[in-house]
C-alpha cells in the first residue's frame, strides 16, 4: 500500500486492513493510518466487514438448514417404508392365521364326523348285542326263537275262573275259548316258561361281547389319536412338501442342464 501526498487521492484498503485501522483508532484515540483516510472510512470498512460476516453466517445457516431438511426427508421416507413393511407383515400374518384356523376347523370337523360315525357303529353293535342277549334259547338246544307276545284270547260271555296250582301266575288265566278245534298233529315237547340264558351263565358269549367292545374302543382311540397326530404334524408336512418340491425342481433343472 502506497502513501500519497494528495489528500484527494484514492487509497485502496482490504477489509482486514480497515478493521485493523479501526481498532487502532479506538485504542489510541489517534489516527495512525495513511494520509486522506478518516474515521468515516474506517467505520464503513467495519460495517462492510460485519456485513460480510453476517452473509457468511447466513449462508452457513442456510446450508445447515438444507442439510437438516434433507436428513429429515430421508428419515421420513425410511419411516414410511418401515410402516408399509410392518403393515404388509401384519396382513401376511393375519392371512396365515386365518388359513391355519380354517384348516384346523376342517380337521376338527373331520374328526367329529369320524367320531360320530364310529359312535353310531358302536351303538348299532350295542343294539345288536342287546338283541342277541334277549333272544330266547330253548332248553333242547335248538335254533333260538325270538320272544313273542302271546296271541289275544277271546273273552267269553260267562264268568272268568282262575286256575290254581303250582304253575299259576297273575298273567296265566285259563278262559273258555271261543272255538275249540281238535288237535290232529302230534304235540311237540313244550316248555311252560322259555329259558332265557343270562350273560352270567354264558362265559363264551360274555367274553365275545367284551372282546368286541374292546376292539371298538381301541379302534376309536386309534382314529382319534391319528387325527391328533395329523393336526400336530400339519406344519411339518407342509415343510416336507415344500422341500420335496424344491428338490424336484432342482432335479429338473439339473436334467435340463445336462441335456
Amino acid at each position: 500500500m502506497g502513501v500519497n501526498d494528495d489528500p484527494t487521492a484514492t487509497v485502496t484498503l482490504t477489509l482486514e486492513q480497515m478493521d485493523e485501522l479501526f481498532m487502532k483508532f479506538v485504542e489510541n484515540n489517534a489516527w495512525l493510518g495513511p494520509t486522506g483516510v478518516d474515521l468515516e472510512l474506517a467505520v464503513a470498512a467495519r460495517v462492510a466487514l460485519e456485513k460480510q460476516r453476517l452473509e457468511t453466517t447466513q449462508r452457513e445457516a442456510q446450508r445447515l438448514e438444507a442439510e437438516v431438511r434433507a436428513r429429515v426427508q430421508a428419515e421420513t421416507q425410511r419411516l414410511e417404508a418401515a410402516q408399509r413393511e410392518t403393515k404388509r407383515i401384519e396382513l401376511e400374518v393375519a392371512m396365515r392365521v386365518q388359513s391355519e384356523t380354517m384348516r384346523l376347523q376342517a380337521v376338527q370337523r373331520e374328526a367329529q364326523r369320524v367320531e360320530s360315525e364310529v359312535w353310531s357303529r358302536v351303538q348299532a353293535e350295542q343294539a345288536r348285542l342287546t338283541e342277541q342277549r334277549s333272544t330266547v334259547v330253548p332248553a333242547s338246544g335248538r335254533k333260538p326263537v325270538a320272544a313273542r307276545r302271546p296271541p289275544p284270547v277271546a273273552i267269553p260271555d260267562g264268568p272268568v275262573r282262575a286256575v290254581r296250582g303250582p304253575a299259576a301266575s297273575p298273567e296265566t288265566i285259563i278262559v273258555k275259548p271261543a272255538v275249540v278245534q281238535p288237535v290232529t298233529t302230534p304235540k311237540a315237547p313244550q316248555i311252560d316258561h322259555p329259558l332265557v340264558l343270562p350273560v352270567e351263565k354264558s362265559p363264551a358269549a360274555q367274553s365275545t361281547i367284551e372282546a368286541a367292545f374292546a376292539r371298538q374302543r381301541k379302534a376309536i382311540d386309534k382314529k382319534i389319536e391319528v387325527k391328533r397326530e395329523v393336526v400336530a404334524d400339519a406344519p411339518a408336512t407342509d415343510e416336507k412338501r415344500t422341500r420335496a418340491r424344491q428338490k424336484a425342481r432342482a432335479d429338473v433343472i439339473a436334467i435340463d442342464d445336462s441335456d
